[in-house]
């Protein structure tokens, strides 16, 4: 009781002193002293209701941090702050105020001295974080029962230096405290009414030697939702006089009591429990009575949480009462040791409670068992196990993915030419492997956000996920986590991922990825069967992309309120190409807006995407995009498109962006307004362009419209079917700007006016469209056939009256426009220029006719100039004459970064110019190539960041400048973690700084060279060094007071590299005295002899010192006075350690020590520390004597000293580097031996390392196959051969094959000239192991180039190489050796000319006769003339490449000129014939003109066929007669085409018979250079478009069921014959043999043995003569099949009638269009290295229904149309690739349809650039490569039967050379 009241004193008297303080700050400041800087809120805090009581108090003061004083109440009356701009009613302080009106003291962020607050309430408002008060809280109640209330607002917190506590005093007189929502640390809590802590952090840690409690009240204490900290010294940590309440809290109290009693007050004065605890953890601190060791106990009651980690460590318990638990275990932590108890008693683990598998790692998995009715939920581990992974990558044990597979060799997954990491996905668990990479959720693995992946299978996560409707099925599945946000590549090689199920509507970003970010591409995956519903941001490839989407799709089920697509939901600024979705994209009960079937929202850029699948919102609702802000290309949708909501569009629902050659053929409808065919709502900003509807569209507006609903925006050049939706374009126009924008009906869509006027006057193909009768495309198609507007005029003069318009896939001649011109190319020899010119060929066309030749030369800039400026570096263009072409455009390909398009040449780098002129129709193009250098910098000065001293001498260069940078260019020196060197390391100055190499970055970076500066370079500003700050720790020292001299390296206190290093000013404070005045010496030792005085006596010593690199200071050594007495070891007792055995190298410090007892001369036990006297000693091997030193910790005690038995084992040293072998040679008898070691570190314990040596323990023969080899270190110092074991170790040993000598070169057989050296036998040769060492090696020589065919000049002078293989190729090389051959002439040339040639009439010099290949007349003959059967001789030398190797290479010839002998003839009408009247006719000699006969042309007989032949011939000049594609515009039953007297070959030929369903047609022509092509059918050409080809003869028969009804006659005119005699029923018409051309055909169907037409017929009246019996003319000999076997001249059978064909060409730079190739023969070239730019594939005489498609891979362009959609395939004869842009097909990818894919395979191979013929593939699949830049070069395409084998690999002669069909980077 005294002591409390001594207390109160105590406290009374320091309230006294603060008030005084008070009170003289006040006098001293006046009224103007503070600084107000927060002004006060008018009304109390919001929330924040006053509970202290609205008790003014008399007296409130506060001390602010910089001692100003304030009185804020005196008196119970406010005063003045003296802060105008505050109310009356608020007192404002420093970051404080304190209300009057509800006596509210707000803190915020203050620092305050002191609060005292007397007589009345208080409320302390504590806001955010930064409060303190470096003293005390302080109530004094003065008279009654008061309030003070701590609350935290915004996590509010308050540090108190001292105490808060009560002062009050007398009987009556507390405060009540209550803290509140609040942090709160201090040294202590008193109060003497009652506590109450709630929902607050509460840290009471009293320090020093003060007895009180940490927290106490005279009162009730209430703890409640808090943590609670109390640590004391002696007394009570927490203590009530009253009773202590505590609930779900955590309670943490310590105290140096040696009774846990003591540590909380929880008894009353008769020893009953008096406190209540529930829902609580409470840990106590006490010292063990006897042990004088610390014990920790806690406690649990009830159901309790923890606010804290809390660690039961070994040694300490935990006591559950009964029925208690922790609901939170996871912050729970006890160690290995720890005891607990449950109500009581030990509680022991046990495995009773199941076992359970956890995963580990990638390769493990732990079994654990579980301790049954456990307090903190122990689980045992009790094996570690491999995971045991299923066929889908899942674990059967636990819930491990099976790993991904990581490759780093394999894939070039980025492009940049090197080999990346690359992760391989087979499985399903791979892929939720994968997943959980990205998104961080492995155990034990670090999330990688960046990682690529590849899949190498289907993958198939669950079955049955949709019904066939596309909704949900019944089932349970395995569910699917969205790759959150990706940023890696992402490569599913074209396989599928099916089975996918999220299903979470509160989920956002969803998808197969969540997020795919920026630089991040996701390409080639197709989601299949999958339901993926989600919230907003839903897709099925991924919910949100700022990345690339390539070639994916989806065909599941995709949901969510907003932002829903099937492949994106939210495209930000993204790429999305060549993408499809035949899924179904569907809303859930209630939705938003913002669904499409690719994309939701689209703000990137979408082209080449696709929607066959279904799409259903409300708002903004599109087939391809639901809302677009973006771009939007080369898009189309099929789908069936519906909204329940506004603005619905078959593309797009709304625009805000660009939406430009799209398409939409599907439906699109709605049940509010703005439904448009295209799009439903264009905005202000939105422009559409060149888009197509040919679907249908409803709504119940009028903003419906079959283009756009309703329009504000741009619009240009867009249609609709007019037939299928009969509404406007557009709905409803406001204001916008609209541009060729109306319906066409659907014939004039058929007849392709609507493909022509979307493609426009765009650059690339974009629209086409197939023009046929049968097999045509009804609508334009994104990248169908080209479609041409034809112009037809009468004369050179163009004429507009007599302009016809038709359209066609043909650009056709058109005869009389203007010039008909042949373009020619020349390049300058140096590359610098290239000229295009046009050369009319046009009959009466002169040079002296206006632009009968125009040209346009296109030349590089020069040379000097070719150096970055910023000016772009045109090419020049010349045209002559002046404005000869309609359009003249120069383009630039940018070759720095790839093949991209730039307007101007500016930037540095390689460039490709195009000049492309238009004249007409007709387009070329030319291009030379040039390179704009870089620009060179130099550096002038650097900028470096000043650093304090850290002892090196780097610092952060911040700033490099340079020189001639161009103004506005945007490039500087890269500085991200760039240093440089200054010239020393400590603290200075420095001018100059050594520069590392350094790179530029910047947007204009390309365009520059940096040159890197020689070292030094001087800086803009000098670099400083300051200072390092230097912390010291005071020095202890001890003198016994008798006197001591004790000497201090002052030296050895500071750090190291201090630099010079200078003592000042010694001052010695305190009691003691010294004999010598301590002083600093020279060598920097303080020396000093201590007097003596009263044991305990202390002084101190400071020393200032200064030094170079660290700021000045000071040491502290403090002395002090003892006195020792010694001390013994008690008796009974021994010093002892507990495992007296120690390995070699490990100090005396690792040995413990038995307890024992020390004693001092009168027998007290005195404490202390046993320890070894030389801890950190090393003992060696065997058994030693070892120090020991025990130390009291009363320091009136001295130490004693003593030894002990030690034993010590062996160590085994650490090998830290193996020795090395130089890498050897291989040599039969060379062994490993020990002198080859070299090298090898073998360290002590210590680390430093063992000298030694090392032997050899494997002492075989070296060979290149065995490269381990055992060794052995032996020490080399006795001691360490004592204390060490000798380690063994394998090594490696690099062996590399010996190469042999050859003594003795073989000799070679003689051969003729035309023979190769594998017919020369090599005999002979001798190989020993070297030059000086004779050891035999057996093996083998032979040619290294078999198939070299020597010439006779190489004979005995040209050396060619013979490779000896040895017989043991492991440890010998292959050598090589020259060797000659001796080459003896061939008899003669083996073409050599007759010695007698009679020569054709027309043949009249000698120069003219044609003679074997490589034969030339001699140069006096060449002139010589010819004369009619006059014999002349000539002499004829052989010139050939291979001249000189034969005998004989000169001939004489006879040569004599025959007469004519009227070879070809023909007949000419001189009168036509009629129905009525006859006509006449002449026949002559086409060779010498002579006039053979003449004829009546008989009248024409009228014949009506029961069955309509017609037919089309493609003509020399003219092209196809009349409409190709619209048989009713074709020649019919016997009427002539063709030409007659214009000398015009027929080239190509189509034929259909009409009128009888079972009757068809077939025909074959034999055409020029290739023979007798392959049949075709119906309708289909026969022959060749644009190669100049003749047809020489055809053969035409009948098909069907009923082709045995009718006979098919037909005729032909044949070159210099005329007109033939009928044929029919497949016979052949025509000649062979004589290379005449058909010129006309005449063609009829009559019943069958009906006779044949007559001579007359329908016109044509074909004189009788000499070739009138006969309709086919043949020399003897043989004539070509394609595809076939040789057939006679004279017979000719064509077989494969039944057989379909496959019919194709290519066009191959600098080459054109070659002929057309059929059934597998290759077309292309081979060897010329020249790409293939486009190609056409058709199928003829195809016995079913069906198509073929195809589609190429272009240089910078990709896959044209989407590969994974045949549909959107060329097909049927359409060009594929380009024509005249110089891009090269890379890849190609070709496929049947219909029928024909039922019953045919197609097989095909390609010739890539580098890697030669590829493998053979088919029906669809890709060949060819990607990524790799390669051209095609050639290519052969084959159908087989279904199921058939492939193609062999050596097909048609061509070997594959590459097991790959397809190779991609």
């Amino acid at each position: 009781m005294r002591k409390r009241e001594g207390m109160k004193k105590r406290r009374s008297r320091i309230l006294a002193w603060l008030l005084a303080c008070f009170m003289v700050l006040s006098v001293i400041q006046g009224t103007g002293w503070g600084s107000l800087t927060v002004q006060a809120e008018e009304s109390n805090e919001e929330g924040n209701e006053n509970t202290a009581g609205k008790n003014v108090p008399q007296t409130l003061s506060l001390c602010e941090k910089d001692g100003q004083g304030k009185e804020i109440i005196s008196g119970g009356t406010l005063k003045d702050d003296g802060n105008s701009d505050s109310k009356d009613t608020i007192y404002q302080g420093t970051n404080w105020y304190y209300d009057s009106t509800e006596n509210q003291l707000v803190l915020k962020g203050a620092s305050i001295n002191y609060i005292i607050c007397v007589g009345g309430d208080l409320s302390v408002l504590i806001y955010g974080e930064n409060n303190t008060v470096s003293g005390a809280i302080t109530s004094q109640s003065g008279n009654g029962e008061y309030t003070l209330e701590i609350k935290g607002v915004d996590d509010g917190s308050l540090i108190v230096g001292t105490r808060i506590e009560d002062a009050s005093s007398g009987s009556g007189n507390k405060m009540n405290l209550k803290i509140t929502d609040a942090t709160v640390t201090t040294q202590a809590i008193i109060c003497n009414g009652s506590l109450n802590i709630d929902n607050s952090h509460v840290n009471a840690s009293l320090t020093g030697e003060l007895n009180n409690n940490a927290i106490g009240a005279e009162g009730n204490i209430s703890i409640v939702n808090s943590y609670v900290q109390a640590n004391t010294k002696k007394d009570y940590a927490i203590q009530s006089k009253s009773k202590i309440s505590i609930s779900d809290s955590q309670i943490l109290a310590g105290s140096n009591s040696t009774y846990e009693s003591a540590v909380i007050d929880e008894m009353d004065k008769v020893g009953v429990f008096k406190n209540t605890y529930s829902n609580c953890i409470i840990t106590k601190q006490w010292k063990d009575f006897e042990t004088n060791t610390g014990v920790t106990k806690t406690y649990v009651y009830g159901t309790a949480t923890l606010k804290e980690n809390l660690t039961i460590a070994s040694g300490e318990s935990i006591d559950f009462a009964s029925g208690a638990s922790i609901t939170n275990l996871g912050k729970l932590t006890v160690e290995d040791g720890a005891t607990i108890q449950v109500d009581d008693k030990v509680h022991t683990h046990n495995i009773d409670g199941g076992v359970t598998c956890e995963w580990k790692d990638a390769n493990t998995h732990v079994q654990k068992s579980v301790c049954k009715d456990c307090p903190i939920a122990y689980i045992a581990e009790t094996e570690q196990k491999q995971h045991n992974y299923n066929t889908q990558g899942f674990c059967t044990e636990c819930d491990a993915y099976q790993p991904a597979v990581l490759t780093t060799e394999q894939y070039d997954i980025n492009g940049d030419n090197s080999k990346d990491d690359v992760y391989e996905i087979s499985n399903a668990g791979q892929l939720y492997w994968f997943a959980g990479l990205v998104n961080g959720t492995l155990p034990g693995t670090k999330r990688n956000l960046f990682v690529n992946a590849v899949l190498k299978a289907d993958i198939v996560i669950n079955k049955n996920v949709l019904k066939s409707d596309g909704t949900l099925n019944d089932g349970t599945f395995k569910e699917w986590t969205p790759i959150e946000l990706y940023g890696g590549i992402f490569d599913g090689q074209n396989h599928t991922i099916s089975g996918i199920y999220f299903n979470h509507t509160e989920k956002a970003c969803v998808g197969l990825f969540g997020e795919v970010g920026h630089g991040s591409q996701v390409s080639n995956v197709r989601i299949m069967n999958s339901y993926i519903n989600g919230q907003e941001k839903v897709g099925g490839v991924c919910g949100y992309n700022d990345g690339i989407i390539t070639n994916c799709s989806n065909t599941g089920t995709v949901s969510g309120q907003s932002h829903v697509g099937g492949v994106c939901g939210y495209n930000n600024y993204g790429t999305i190409t060549n993408c499809n979705n035949a899924g179904t994209v569907n809303i859930p009960t209630y939705a938003e807006a913002r669904f499409g079937g690719v994309c939701g929202y689209n703000d990137g850029t979408m082209e080449n995407c696709n929607n066959t699948g279904s799409v259903n919102g409300h708002n903004e609702v599109g087939g391809v995009c639901g809302h677009n802000g973006g771009i939007i290309t080369n898009c189309s949708n099929v789908g069936v498109v519906s909204g329940t909501g506004d603005r619905v569009g078959g593309v797009s629902g709304n625009n805000y962006g660009t939406i430009t050659n799209c398409s939409n053929a599907g439906t699109a409808s709605g049940t509010s307004w703005q439904i448009g065919g295209v799009c439903g709502y264009n905005y202000k900003k939105g422009t559409i362009t060149n888009c197509n509807n040919t679907g249908k569209i409803s709504g119940i507006s009028r903003y419906v419209g079959g283009v756009i609903g309703y329009n504000v925006g741009t619009i240009k050049n867009c249609y609709y079917d007019s037939v299928v939706y009969t509404g406007k374009a557009i709905g409803v126009v406001d204001e916008g700007t609209v541009t060729n924008v109306e319906g066409k009906t659907t014939e004039q869509y058929k007849s392709g006016e609507v493909a022509y006027l979307l493609q426009g006057d765009q650059k690339d193909s974009v629209w086409g469209q197939t023009l046929s009768e049968e097999g045509g495309d009804l609508y334009p198609v994104l990248g169908g056939k080209k479609v041409y507007q034809n112009i037809s005029y009468d004369s050179c003069v163009e004429d507009e009256n007599k302009i016809v318009y038709t359209y066609s896939n043909e650009a056709k001649d058109t005869t009389a426009l203007g010039h008909d011109y042949v373009v020619s190319k020349e390049k300058s020899q140096d590359g610098t220029s290239v000229t295009l010119k046009f050369t009319c060929q046009r009959e009466g066309c002169t040079s002296e006719t206006d632009k009968h030749e125009i040209a346009v030369t296109l030349t590089s800039p020069e040379a000097e100039t070719l150096v970055y400026d910023k000016t772009a570096k045109e090419a020049i263009v010349t045209v002559t004459p002046e404005n000869a072409f309609d359009s003249v455009t120069v383009s630039y390909e940018y070759a720095w970064d790839g093949d991209s398009a730039y307007d101007k040449p500016v930037y540095a780098g390689d460039y490709t110019a195009t000049v492309t002129v238009r004249l007409g129709e007709e387009e070329a193009s030319a291009s030379i190539d040039y390179t704009i250098q870089k620009t060179k910098l130099s550096v002038v000065n650097a900028e470096a960041d000043e650093k304090t001293y850290d002892g090196t001498t780097k610092v952060q260069i911040t700033n490099v400048s340079l020189d001639d940078v161009l103004e506005d260019d945007e490039v500087v020196v890269d500085t991200t973690d760039l240093y440089g060197d200054l010239s020393d390391k400590n603290a200075g100055t420095y001018s100059e700084i050594t520069l590392p190499e350094m790179e530029l970055v910047g947007s204009e970076a390309d365009n520059y060279e940096l040159i890197q500066p020689t070292n030094p370079v001087e800086l803009a500003t000098d670099v400083t060094i300051d200072k390092a700050s230097m912390n010291l720790e005071d020095v202890k020292l001890t003198s016994v007071y008798t006197g001591q001299k004790l000497r201090v390296d002052l030296d050895a206190l500071l750090p190291e590299d201090c630099g010079a290093i200078t003592y000042g000013n010694v001052e010695c404070t305190g009691g003691i005295s010294y004999e010598e005045k301590p002083v600093v010496s020279d060598e920097h030792f303080l020396t000093f002899v201590t007097k003596g005085g009263d044991i305990g006596d202390a002084g101190r010593i400071t020393i200032d010192v200064s030094t170079t690199n660290y700021t000045d200071n000071a040491i502290i050594i403090d002395v002090g006075l003892v006195d020792k007495i010694p001390v013994r070891v008690k008796h009974g007792y021994a010093v002892s350690v507990k495992n007296a055995s120690l390995t070699y190298g490990q100090t005396l410090s690792i040995l413990k020590f038995e307890d024992v007892v020390f004693e001092d001369k009168e027998g007290n036990a005195v404490k202390g520390t046993l320890a070894w006297k030389n801890p950190d000693k090393v003992p060696e091997y065997g058994t030693h004597s070892e120090e020991w030193i025990f130390t009291p910790e009363d320091s009136i005690y001295d130490t004693a000293e003593g030894t002990i038995s030690v034993s010590v084992e062996k160590a085994t040293p650490e090998v830290t580097e193996l020795p090395t072998v130089m890498d050897r040679v291989y040599h039969p008898g060379t062994k490993l031996e020990n002198s080859d070691l070299t090298g090898g570190k073998v360290l002590h314990v210590d680390g430093t390392e063992m000298p030694g040596s090392w032997w050899v323990i494997d002492k075989s023969v070296l060979t290149v196959d065995k490269q381990e080899y055992q060794v052995r270190f032996q020490p080399s110092d006795l001691m360490d051969k004592t204390n060490y074991i000798y380690p063994d170790r394998m090594i490696t040993v690099s062996v590399t094959k010996a190469t042999p000598y050859i003594t003795e070169i073989p000799t070679a057989e003689t051969l003729t000239y035309g023979e190769s050296l594998k017919d020369a036998a090599l005999t002979g040769g001798k190989v020993q192991y070297s030059a000086d060492e004779a050891i035999e090696v057996a093996g083998t020589f032979t040619w290294k180039l078999v198939d070299t065919k020597p010439t006779v000049a190489d004979s005995d002078s040209t050396n060619y190489i013979v490779v000896f293989t040895p017989d043991d190729s492991v440890n010998y090389a292959t050598v090589e050796t020259p060797v000659c051959v001796t080459v003896q002439k061939a008899s003669k040339v083996p073409n050599m000319p007759e010695a007698s040639m009679d020569v054709d009439y027309t043949k009249t010099t000698v120069g003219v006769v044609t003679l074997p290949a490589g034969w030339k007349f001699d140069d006096a003959d060449i002139d010589k003339k010819l004369e009619v059967d006059v014999p002349v001789t000539v002499t004829a030398n052989y010139v050939g490449e291979d001249a000189g190797n034969y005998e004989v290479e000169s001939v004489e010839i006879t040569l004599t000129r025959k007469a004519c002998t009227h070879p070809t003839t023909k007949w000419i009408v001189d009168k036509e014939a009629t129905v009525d009247a006859e006509g006449s006719r002449h026949k002559e000699c086409t060779v010498c003109k002579t006039v053979l006969a003449t004829e009546t042309i008989a009248k024409l007989k009228a014949q009506t066929p029961d069955v309509t032949i017609r037919y089309t011939t493609h003509v020399q000049t003219y092209g196809w007669q009349g409409d190709e594609n619209n048989a009713n515009k074709w020649f019919a039953n016997g009427k002539m085409a063709g030409t007659s007297g214009k000398a015009k070959r027929l080239e190509g030929i189509k034929i259909r018979v009409y009128g009888n369903d079972n009757l068809g047609i077939q025909y074959t022509t034999h055409c020029q250079s290739y023979g007798w092509l392959p049949w075709s059918a119906n309708g289909e050409m026969n022959g060749t478009e644009g190669e100049a080809k003749r047809l020489e003869a055809i053969k035409i028969q009948l098909t069907g069921a009923d082709k045995d009804k009718y006979d098919v006659y037909y005729r032909v005119h044949a070159q210099s014959y005329g007109w033939l005699g009928w044929a029919k029923n497949g016979a052949p018409a025509g000649t062979a043999g004589y290379a005449k051309r058909l010129e006309g055909i005449q063609i009829v169907v009559v019943k069958k043995g009906a006779p044949a037409p007559g001579v007359n017929f329908e016109g044509v009246n074909a004189a009788s003569g000499v070739h009138q019996s006969v309709s086919y003319l043949a020399k003897n000999g043989s004539s070509p099949v394609v595809g076939g076997q040789v057939t006679s001249n004279t017979n000719p059978s064509v077989a494969g009638e039944a057989n379909v064909n496959i019919a194709y060409r290519t066009h191959v730079q600098s080459f054109g269009w070659q002929g057309w190739k059929y059934n597998g023969v290759m077309s292309g070239t081979s060897g010329k290295a020249k790409r293939l730019e486009g190609i056409n594939i058709k199928l003829t005489n195809k016995p079913y229904s069906g198509s073929i498609v195809y589609t190429t891979h272009v240089q910078s362009i990709g896959w044209q149309g989407n590969e994974n959609n045949v549909n959107t395939w060329f097909r049927d004869g359409q060009m594929a690739g380009t024509s005249g842009r110089a891009k090269r097909l890379e890849a190609i990818r070709i496929a049947l349809t219909g029928e024909m894919a039922e019953h045919y395979d197609v097989y095909y191979r390609v010739h890539a650039q580098t890697y030669g013929w590829l493998a053979w593939t088919k029906n669809g699949e890709a060949a060819g490569t990607a990524g790799l830049s390669k051209r095609l070069e050639g290519i052969q395409i084959v159908l087989v039967p279904k199921g058939g084998a492939a193609p062999a690999n050596n097909y048609g002669g061509v070997v594959t050379t590459n097991k790959q069909a397809y190779i991609k980077k």
